[in-house]
């Protein structure tokens, strides 16, 4: 029971790792611009694929018109061939080359066999390989990449039957060391959107970087052979680590730039600011030193009014007795009654500008006054001598003022063109009030 498991673990562990019987022919497909042409050349085109697994390649070297045969160890394997009636045998791979003749190959293959065995024994496998291989044969070689940093450090030892990576440099010492006329190296299995992609990411260089490697070796042959299969071995195949690492920093440096270039930018809109706040920063300092100043000179006006001093008290004083005086002086008194007829001119001035041109009449009592003129004169010129107390005729403006024939009234000129009548009791009453007013004042 436990030898049954053990015959059919590797190709369970295949069926969940390896991929889909159509995956793997797609994959292998990339092989077929090496061998097709050879077919042209060589009738019988025989192959044998050493650690044939499932049998896919002999599918794809079968439908490509090869006389093919596998070889394995593992039962398991076989029998997935068997199953689509694969030309297979259960020997090792070493000892199969070994049976083999002279030049009976066209094709030699070993898909992820190399890992799997000693490096003497694979010494061995290519020198045997050149030997049984047609001149101008294909010795095809594939094993995962140790260049891809996750395959080299993690996923190649998934496998428990790998022994060591096998860096593609050396693989393509080896088959020149033996005597390969000719030695390609594909890198293989890459994502393809990494070779269009702008961006390139950390984790991309990590993992990314073509997973699985072969080396394609030509033994020397006709030049029309070699000829043909020239064109396959010009191309380049797959992404190494110093591309990857070399296209991520470019985009890294890409981005570095946008960024500086955005800071500079950025940087200049700063500026721009800075300045305009500094100006309006300057502008609001002068403000307030001005501001302050305003406030020093009302503060100094504040303390100068709160706190007045002598010169104040000594004007206000000086102020009082011009004012005295000036009530006491005789021109004061003696203009009194023109002072009282102007305060009675003033207020008929005002209703005069109320009223239309026809003769006033105000209400009883009133002054009543007669202006013949249609302009009046707002100021009342008046010297000491314009009326006296006794009665005497006074002047204004030189004009001598004459009592008119309107029966009860006296009539004054007070300006050129300007008559006033005024009713006689008011003005002895007046003049004799001025008159008791000056009689107390000698008392």
């Amino acid at each position: 029971m436990i030898e049954e498991i053990n015959k059919y673990f590797y190709r369970a562990f295949e069926d969940r790792y390896r991929g889909s019987r159509e995956q793997i022919k797609l994959r292998l497909r990339v092989y077929l611009p090496f061998v097709k042409p050879l077919r042209d050349f060589f009738k019988t085109g025989h192959a044998v694929d050493l650690g044939c697994g499932r049998g896919e390649w002999l599918e794809v070297l079968q439908d490509a018109g090869f006389d093919v045969q596998g070889v394995d160890i593992d039962e398991g394997m076989l029998a997935a061939c068997r199953e689509r009636n694969l030309n297979v045998q259960n020997i090792d791979a070493i000892n199969f080359l070994k049976s083999l003749s002279d030049s009976s190959q066209v094709i030699v293959t070993g898909f992820h066999v190399a890992e799997h065995i000693s490096f003497p024994d694979l010494r061995i496998l290519v020198e045997e390989s050149f030997r049984v291989l047609v001149p101008g044969g294909i010795l095809i070689l594939e094993t995962p990449n140790s260049e891809n940093i996750v395959v080299g450090t993690s996923h190649f030892f998934l496998d428990p039957t790998h022994r060591r990576p096998l860096p593609a440099k050396l693989l393509f010492f080896l088959t020149e060391y033996y005597g390969f006329k000719k030695t390609k190296i594909l890198r293989l299995q890459e994502p393809e959107k990494l070779h269009t992609s702008e961006t390139i990411s950390l984790l991309d260089v990590l993992r990314s970087v073509s997973p699985d490697v072969a080396v394609v070796a030509q033994k020397n042959g006709n030049p029309e052979i070699l000829e043909a299969t020239k064109q396959a071995f010009r191309e380049e195949y797959g992404l190494t680590l110093d591309k990857l690492a070399k296209r991520y920093d470019q985009w890294i440096m890409t981005i570095v730039q946008k960024a500086k270039k955005e800071a500079d930018q950025m940087g200049t809109q700063i500026e721009s600011a800075t300045r305009t706040v500094e100006s309006k920063v300057q502008q609001a300092e002068y403000r307030v030193a001005q501001l302050e100043g305003l406030c020093k000179e009302l503060q100094n006006e504040l303390k100068a009014s709160c706190n007045p001093g002598p010169n104040y008290k000594q004007l206000a004083e000086v102020r009082g007795q011009q004012v005295q005086e000036l009530l006491q002086s005789h021109s004061w008194k003696i203009t009194a009654p023109l002072r009282w007829i102007s305060t009675v001119l003033r207020h008929f001035i005002r209703s005069k500008k109320k009223s239309s041109d026809n003769d006033l009449r105000p209400p009883d009592g009133a002054t009543q006054m007669v202006l013949k003129e249609k302009d009046i004169c707002d100021d009342i010129k008046t010297t000491e001598d314009a009326l006296s107390v006794g009665g005497h005729v006074g002047k204004a403006q030189n004009k001598e003022a004459k009592p008119s024939d309107v029966v009860g009234t006296k009539t004054y000129v007070l300006l050129s063109n300007v008559k006033l009548k005024v009713p006689e009791a008011i003005v002895e009453k007046k003049l004799k009030d001025i008159n008791q007013e000056m009689n107390d004042k000698r008392v």
